[in-house]
Parts: structure tokens; sequence; C-alpha cells
């Protein structure tokens, strides 16, 4: 049953004009995914299910947002803002789902998102992103899981965010199991674990230069509040600094050619990306607007700079700006998006047309109107974007491209209220759950394409493990 349709006019690359619907069912009225045939996954208790479903937050305002499909995607409204006019000022769209997810957004303090990243991450102890965390319970292995899952670490502490060298043959990750997170490397079967960072200050959003020889990283100390990027050869050796400050930086990213680095910063209140040479020596301001602007990515052939924008103003979703540099680092060209609003884009398709990220949209899968978080991929060259889960999902996370740029891994809250694996062709075909018994996060895949790498509280504590994927 359609609840509520609207003629509106909107992104001219979508249609000149479309009939948007509000939850029009089909999402399974919050029914269980449907486990292998002849399993049974258990129950998760009523209050982790009430835990990860949340508490909920005020959706969009009509006034500014319309959704187009179902599940709905987010874009700007046509409508004209006449005062006395018959359109409502007041109406909000239906409440969001406040899935738990880790640590997305910049480490400063973001109050509004204090309720929907519950997930515990190496971020100051200053700024706490979580104040009240989701416990998940240890799992017994799914019988479709069998034979196919590898648990990498097994000490005491919390071991997260694996990242896979260009070659295959190591993993870097980070631990806290010496008392403050630290980056660690190991042999891609577990064994020749070593630490990489020392020190008082905590570590993290590593990732490996693009010849597998460095590692960047950023750093705090808590003592001083200062925070750094820096890079180091694998073995910890040759330390050079790319920034430091008092105020708060931000996921660092090779460029393809391994020459320079971008990253986001925080001075005098306001997010903005930058670039510095990974010899330490150059840094350049690549956005100066009042608007938050943050999670850069480079495009793969380094000619482009995806990240995120936080507006101001009337339309105060995130969406998606694209920059290069014809003359230059001193003079960039932007290219503003127009396809969905409020999004968190996830990754570049090896062709460097496609991307996936994940997209607010309104979903009936939980059972109720609901805007949540759907893994979607899209051109940026145009075409309407393809939402890859379809209603199969309570919201979705991290999508990210095979290697040969086919097919898609993503993890989801399913309708059995654990955190689990899917891979999907990148046309939005085959949909395949991976994972049941959960809690399975952040797939990467390997260099090869055959395993998939991820972090996982499936043990009673979070992990790094892989899995074969056929």
């Amino acid at each position: 049953m359609i609840k509520k349709a609207l003629i509106i006019l909107i992104n001219t690359w979508i249609m000149a004009a479309i009939v948007l619907t509000y939850g029009c069912g089909g999402g399974g009225g919050g029914e269980s995914s449907p486990p292998p045939i002849g399993e049974v996954i258990p129950p998760v208790s009523d209050a982790l299910r009430s835990a990860i479903l949340g508490e909920g937050m005020e959706g969009p305002s009509e006034t500014y947002y319309a959704i187009a499909g179902d599940p709905g995607l987010f874009y700007r409204s046509g409508y004209v803002s006449v005062p006395g006019g018959s359109f409502p000022r007041s109406y909000y769209l239906t409440p969001r789902l406040t899935l738990p997810t880790r640590f997305i957004v910049p480490n400063g303090k973001i109050n509004s998102c204090y309720t929907c990243h519950r997930l515990n991450y190496s971020v100051p102890s200053s700024n706490p992103q979580v104040k009240v965390p989701v416990n998940l319970f240890a799992t017994t292995e799914a019988e479709a899981e069998h034979g196919k899952l590898i648990r990498l670490t097994e000490d005491a502490g919390i071991d997260i965010n694996g990242m896979w060298s260009p070659d295959g043959r190591y993993i870097a990750w980070v631990s806290n199991k010496t008392g403050n997170y630290q980056i660690w490397i190991m042999d891609s079967d577990g064994k020749n674990k070593r630490q990489i960072t020392q020190g008082p200050s905590i570590h993290g959003w590593h990732e490996w230069s693009p010849d597998g020889t460095k590692l960047v990283y950023w750093e705090n100390d808590e003592t001083t509040g200062k925070s750094g990027i820096k890079t180091s050869k694998i073995d910890g050796s040759d330390i050079v600094t790319i920034v430091e400050s008092q105020g708060v930086l931000d996921r660092p990213v090779w460029r393809p050619d391994g020459k320079y680095i971008a990253y986001a910063a925080e001075t005098g209140g306001n997010w903005d990306i930058w670039a510095g040479s990974s010899d330490g020596k150059e840094r350049y301001r690549l956005t100066s607007g009042p608007e938050m602007e943050t999670n850069p990515k480079w495009s793969p052939d380094g000619k482009r700079l995806a990240y995120k924008v936080g507006p101001i103003g009337d339309y105060p979703l995130t969406i998606e700006y694209f920059m290069t540099f014809p003359n230059g680092f001193s003079s960039p060209v932007v290219q503003g998006w127009n396809g969905p609003q409020s999004i968190q884009m996830s990754d570049w398709g090896p062709d460097g047309r496609l991307i996936t990220y994940t997209a607010e949209a309104v979903s009936y899968s939980s059972g109720k109107d609901r805007v949540t978080y759907l893994a979607v991929v899209g051109d940026t060259n145009g075409g309407y974007p393809v939402i890859l889960s379809k209603d199969k999902t309570l919201g979705d996370r991290g999508p990210v491209f095979s290697p040969d740029g086919k097919r898609i891994a993503f993890w989801a809250w399913d309708l059995n209220y654990r955190a689990t694996l899917w891979v999907v062709n990148t046309d939005g075909t085959n949909l395949r759950q991976m994972t049941y018994a959960g809690f399975d996060m952040n797939p990467r895949w390997s260099p090869d394409g055959s395993k998939l790498l991820f972090e996982s509280g499936r043990s009673g504590n979070m992990d790094i493990w892989i899995m074969s994927v056929d």
C-alpha cells in the first residue's frame, strides 16, 4: 500500500518528473533473512534487538528532501519555498534506524553522531564517539560457514581494521592488546605478528603504500592533544611526519603513485581537505569553504580526488564532490555531485568510473517505514544508482569492489539482527549472504579476489578473520 505519493522535479539525469513513494512495503515486515536450508539461526535477545535498532532520530525535512524508488534514496526536493504556500513546512520524513557502526566521522565532538556510532574504535578518550556501546555476544559457527573461516588473532585485545598488503603477503591491523591502540603486521596466514608503532600515542587509519613498502597512519597523543599523520617502513623504521597539529586530523590516503597523501584537517573549527608530499616537505590546502569536508579518496589513476561535503544552510545532508588538478594543487577544479544526498562513499571501482557508497534510504525491511543506510553502486558519469541489498537487510555499510571490479562485498545488519557479510555482482545480481552467525564487519578483498578479510566479534572478542569466497 502506498502511504504517500508526490510528483516533483528532481535531478535531470534521473528523469524530469517521477512519482515518489514512501514505503511501498515488500520489505518482509521484519521477517528473518532465510538461513541455509535445514539451519536455524538462534534469535538475539530482545535487549540486543532493541539496541541494534537504536533509539531513532528524526528524519530529514520534506521541505528540502524527497525520495525516489523503493527503497527510496534521498534527493533535493523540487519544492519552491513560497510563504503561505500549500506544501507542508514542518513535516519530517520517517524516523531513522540508528544501527550501530564503527566510528566513521572525524574524531571531533559531533554530538548528533553519538547515538549512531556505537561500536568502539581507537579515538582519543577526550572525544568519545561511543557513550553507550552495544555489547555483542559470542556466536556458534553456522553450518554454511564451516571450513570457510580462519581466525587470525586470538589475544585478549581488540583487533580491528585489517588491511591486505598490495601483494597479499601481509596484513596490517590495529590492536590494543598492549594497552593502547597500535599498528601491527602479520603474515597473511596469521604468523609472525610484530608491532609497528610504539609509544604512548594511539594509532589508527593505516593504509599501505602502493608499492607495499610503507604504511601511512594517524596518531594522537592524549596527553598533549597533538595529532599527527606519519609514514614508516613496514618494520617501523624511517618515520616521516607528513603533518602535526593541535587540531584534529583524519584518515590519510595515498595517491596511487605514492608521491602524495590526502587527508582531512580541522583548523579554526572548520574541516578541509589537504594534500602533503610523502617526503613531508610540501602541504597544500585544497578546500577552504565553510562546509565540512572530509574522507578523501583518490581515483585509481590518481587524477581525481573524491571527498565528502557536509553542506551548511537549508540542505545539510552529506554529498560527494570530486576534484581534479589540471593546473596542480594550487588551483583544483571541483565537480559537484548530482546524485543522492546523505551518502558515505566507500570505494572506487578499478575502472575509475563506478563508485560504491552507503546512502540514507527509506526502507520497510524492519517492518516499519524507516530511514536506514543501504549499499549502492553508482556511475560518476551519470545513470541511475543500483541499491545492492534491496529489502534483504536492515542496513548496510562499507561496500568495496573486488580487484577485478565484477563483485562487491559489504557488511550489513541482517533481518536476524546480526552483522553479516554479503557479496553481490556489480550490476546488483546474484546477492549472496556469506556469513550468518555474526558479528562480522568491514570486509576487504584479497588482491587475488579469493578471500575476504574482516573483523568479527563471533568469538566474544573482536578479532581479525579471513574467509574463502566461492
